[in-house]
């Protein structure tokens, strides 16, 4: 009975220690897996911030050569300027009116058109098949207008292709018989039928301009031509 007594202590004292022994395990695995936790969450943190820094820097190059493309940009623009002032200076080839090309690259600067300057720019440096494709571009753009076609008529009369040139004139003083380049074209389609040989065609083109702009220089001058006629 003493054995099976003292038995009876022994194993509650044994169990106590075992139960007392296991808490501070527990509680350091706990304390063990929080700080590797917040180590993650750490490392996760820098790495974001890491992220973050590299990004701010690329946004911050990419300014700098925003800021450089548009200082180029600005520079270019000028020197294009500068260039098209130049090159106005420079007398047009033989056969290109000056006061129409004078008065028709005003026009272009004022209405921003920039098809009809770079026609009037190749126009001026005898690139007329260049001044046609711009022209032609212009009229499919934005329909035909009485500077297109006149200075359609100009480029394809000096760059040899006159029956082009004839239909350019023709529909010029026909469509916009008010504008200050219709007795102009008038004028150029009598010299063309006169290149043609067509002298009867030329005539009835002459009378046709003083009769309907009497007042014009052209008509002045197309009453001297009809005499040599």
């Amino acid at each position: 009975m003493k054995f099976s007594a003292g038995r009876a202590l022994v194993l509650p004292a044994l169990a106590l220690l075992t139960f007392s022994g296991c808490v501070p395990s527990q509680q350091i695995n706990h304390t063990a897996q929080g700080d590797t936790e917040l180590s993650g969450i750490r490392r996760l943190q820098a790495d974001q911030m890491t992220i973050i820094a590299s990004i701010r820097t690329e946004l911050r190059q990419l300014s700098g050569r925003m800021d450089e493309l548009e200082y180029k940009q600005e520079g270019l623009k000028g020197l294009s300027e500068q260039i098209s002032g130049v090159s106005r200076r420079l007398p047009p080839p033989q056969g290109v009116p000056l006061a129409e090309l004078e008065a028709s690259e005003r026009l272009a600067d004022s209405q921003s058109d920039e098809l009809l300057a770079e026609a009037l720019s190749s126009i001026r440096g005898s690139k007329f098949r260049n001044a046609i494709e711009s022209l032609d571009k212009a009229i499919s753009a934005n329909g035909g207008k009485a500077q297109y076609l006149f200075w359609l008529g100009i480029s394809h009369e000096l760059y040899g292709t006159l029956e082009k040139a004839l239909g350019a004139f023709h529909e010029c003083a026909s469509s916009f018989s008010k504008d200050s380049l219709a007795p102009a074209a008038l004028s150029r389609q009598a010299e063309i039928f006169v290149k043609l040989s067509d002298k009867n065609s030329a005539k009835l083109t002459l009378q046709k301009l003083i009769a309907t702009y009497p007042t014009s220089t052209y008509a002045q001058n197309a009453k001297g031509r009809l005499k040599n006629l």
